[in-house]
């Protein structure tokens, strides 16, 4: 009978640990052992499932590149191709990731985050996680939007009136999954932002 091989978490453990000291280079060997002790994609996804909420090494969701590029990466790509919307919102989650490996990004055509997390969203309209994703990166995208305000907004490449549409839209998405209306105020003044620079684009 063969030998039923299992990935091997006490190199994640000692990983763990060189990286609480310092030692880089036994970090980097201890990663790589990790990755290289996983023998199916099953493993990884039972791994990943698991532990990814815990992942984030310093910055939201900026795993360690070995362990994206040859774990976790790997799992969430498998989702995302027979449409699981976890999946797809873990790749929306970790687009930082993917923004530092081309190589995988281009695998899903390039897609943002906001375009990840709606895709996930389409998927399963009743899950929490997934929902409070999708409001992460529209906030994220507001906060972005206004921060030359009042000199101008962001509202897309062009900065049109039909683009300043598109923003008022995705406020009145943001406004049905704030459910606790965390953001209501923000997303009125925001919005009236929004409706003072079309204003002020119809009118130039």
């Amino acid at each position: 009978m063969k030998a039923r091989f299992v990935m091997d978490e006490s190199f994640f453990e000692d990983f763990i640990a060189s990286q609480e000291v310092g030692l880089k280079q036994d970090a980097k060997r201890a990663i790589d052992a990790f990755v290289r002790s996983f023998t199916s994609i099953s493993q990884k996804r039972a791994w990943v499932q698991k532990n990814i909420e815990t992942l984030s090494f310093g910055n939201r969701y900026r795993i360690r590149h070995e362990l994206y590029i040859g774990v976790i990466f790997p799992v969430l790509y498998e989702g995302y191709m027979r449409q699981d919307a976890w999946g797809k919102m873990w790749l929306s989650k970790t687009i930082q990731n993917l923004y530092n490996a081309k190589v995988l990004w281009e695998k899903i055509e390039y897609k943002s985050d906001l375009l990840l997390a709606r895709e996930a969203y389409e998927l399963d309209r009743q899950s929490a996680e997934i929902r409070n994703c999708l409001l992460e990166v529209l906030m994220r995208g507001f906060e972005y939007c206004e921060h030359e305000w009042p000199s101008a907004l962001l509202c897309g490449p062009n900065n049109t009136p039909l683009e300043c549409d598109e923003v008022l839209e995705e406020i009145e998405l943001a406004r049905a999954l704030d459910s606790e209306g965390q953001f209501a105020g923000y997303l009125w003044s925001f919005e009236k932002k929004v409706e003072v620079y079309k204003a002020r684009l119809l009118s130039a």
